[in-house]
């Protein structure tokens, strides 16, 4: 695998797990980096035979989180985290910044600020969930590997964050 962008990659093909990161700098040189992500977490689940449905709401997932970060966190970096376990994969985007993002109603002739409304409809549609980290530095998202398996708002699938807040 070649890239030309600076990610920091941990790719064990065993493991459960892939995490990548990159500093953050102007937004015309990171906002490639979105599809790098993309792409990069795409080859990793596919090696790990994740549906393909699945595999393609975990871009749209990992685009609409990675972005909001880039674009508004104010942070100097950014780390991607995904763990498959116990029936689901748990997407963590990490920036750094205390600065939550949260929903807010676009105007309606605007060409953003849908992102997390798609998160939010990805999650419920599988029976998953979405929120920040108490601290605000993460935002997440829980996806079951099976459509519908977990309760919908039930936040015990992703035990990594206890007190998990939206």
């Amino acid at each position: 695998m070649t890239s030309t962008l600076p990610l920091t990659w941990v790719p064990p093909a065993e493991q459960e797990q892939l995490q990548l990161g990159f500093p953050l700098g102007r937004r015309s040189v990171d906002a490639p980096r979105v599809g790098e992500v993309r792409r990069l977490a795409t080859e990793w689940a596919a090696a790990r035979q994740i549906a393909s449905d699945l595999v393609d709401d975990l871009a749209l997932v990992l685009s609409e989180l990675v972005s909001n970060a880039i674009l508004h966190s104010g942070g100097q970096s950014i780390v991607v985290e995904l763990v498959r376990r116990d029936g689901y994969i748990r997407v963590g985007v990490f920036d750094g910044t205390e600065k939550r993002p949260c929903l807010r109603p676009p105007a309606s002739d605007s060409e953003n600020g849908r992102g997390l409304y798609l998160v939010e409809w990805i999650a419920r549609d599988r029976g998953g969930g979405w929120g920040v980290s108490p601290d605000g530095m993460t935002t997440w998202c829980c996806l079951p590997l099976a459509v519908g398996a977990l309760v919908p708002g039930e936040q015990a699938f992703c035990p990594q964050l206890p007190g998990a807040q939206r």
